[in-house]
């Protein structure tokens, strides 16, 4: 874990960050609630400082430098915003000995994505830092061309989805989900795993062939920028609606949720719902509604393998759980039936050999006695 003081970097990337936001208890933002997040901090650090030509202890001071320069800097475009960073850093940074000629890129490209959470790349000499699992994609970068700023390419990336013509005239129709629907859900029933991803662009995206769902692990820093909202070129519905998809998916007092979260080692079941409702209406989500749908369509399809032979809490797959026990039970019978019927033959089978055998034994005791021969001429 990055030995950098996890109050340094809440200054530098949400600098109006009230150590405790309204309704927030004291043992919500402890320590342990930024755990994942300083691993990830400490995971782009080190490999920052393996690209640029600088040590770990002055790569971690450059890279905390640049989020307070880029909240003044929003709509610079991309190149000369690097190169006023990279004059700032000079002169903010005067006694420490930085190279003239030091790739200024991989610091900001690190630096936006540990403040906003979206991973940026510049083209052709794009350095990406990410962790892949087979089946969920990091592909999902924010390209950010040469003349266009930081606030228009988070506008322009999180366009919201527009609603059907169906449903965008008058009030739009409450698509209501049900609130037995839960990751826990998806895990139990339809065989879903989970990528915990540092990267918000990642968010709810579905690998339909591995059956796995990616999901923003860092929940704490979303209520961060709820409460900074000021100071993020992301529109601000965006992290409202992330930090609703997870109460969404990874619902507050909910047991099932709280143990596969600890199975999963993610720390964010303690900070409830963040002050926000559960939010059951798929009409209120616009970024994320598609993917959402999508899941949510699931519960109307049966269990998938071995999954089918648990209840479901809502009953919905009575059916198909009463036709597989009653068949299961009808099968075993049979069999039992079988092998009783296979055990009772062979018992059968000896018994009649047990017979014939003390029959030739009487038999031939008989013929030992004396005059055997002429009193039974037929068998002896």
């Amino acid at each position: 874990m990055d030995q950098t003081p996890l109050a340094d970097i809440l200054v530098a990337l949400w600098p109006n960050l009230h150590p405790f936001p309204p309704g927030a208890s004291r043992n919500q933002r402890t320590l342990t609630q930024y755990t994942r997040f300083l691993n990830h901090v400490s995971a782009e650090l080190h490999a920052v400082s393996q690209v640029v030509s600088t040590g770990l202890a002055l790569t971690r001071t450059l890279l905390l430098s640049i989020p307070p320069l880029l909240h003044s800097r929003l709509d610079v475009p991309r190149d000369v915003l690097l190169q006023q960073v990279q004059a700032e850093l000079c002169n903010l940074n005067a006694e420490a000995t930085i190279p003239p000629a030091i790739d200024i890129w991989p610091l900001v490209r690190a630096s936006v994505y540990l403040w906003l959470g979206l991973d940026v790349q510049k083209g052709d000499d794009f350095i990406r830092i990410t962790h892949t699992e087979a089946g969920a994609g990091s592909t999902h970068s924010l390209v950010w061309h040469e003349d266009v700023s930081l606030r228009s390419l988070m506008e322009s990336h999180f366009t919201s989805t527009p609603l059907s013509k169906a449903t965008s005239i008058g009030s739009p129709r409450v698509e209501a989900v049900n609130p037995m629907f839960t990751m826990v859900h998806l895990v139990n029933y339809y065989g879903f795993r989970i990528y915990w991803t540092s990267n918000l662009a990642e968010h709810l995206s579905i690998s339909w062939k591995f059956k796995i769902l990616s999901i923003y692990e860092h929940k704490i820093c979303l209520w961060n920028h709820i409460f900074c909202s000021e100071d993020t070129p992301v529109p601000g519905p965006i992290y409202e609606e992330a930090l609703d998809t997870l109460n969404l998916l990874f619902p507050f007092d909910d047991a099932g949720t709280k143990s596969l979260l600890q199975k999963e080692g993610v720390n964010f079941y303690s900070l409830g719902l963040c002050g926000r409702d559960r939010v059951l209406d798929l009409n209120k989500y616009r970024h994320w509604r598609a993917p959402l749908k999508r899941l949510v369509e699931l519960q109307s399809q049966p269990p998938s393998g071995l999954s089918q032979l648990r209840w479901n809490k809502d009953g919905r797959n009575a059916l198909q759980f009463a036709t597989f026990w009653i068949a299961t039970t009808v099968a075993v019978l049979t069999i039992v039936s079988f092998v009783f019927g296979i055990l009772s033959t062979i018992y059968a089978k000896k018994g009649y050999d047990i017979a014939v055998l003390q029959y030739q034994l009487a038999l031939a005791q008989a013929c030992a006695a004396e005059g055997a021969a002429l009193q039974l001429p037929g068998f002896c």
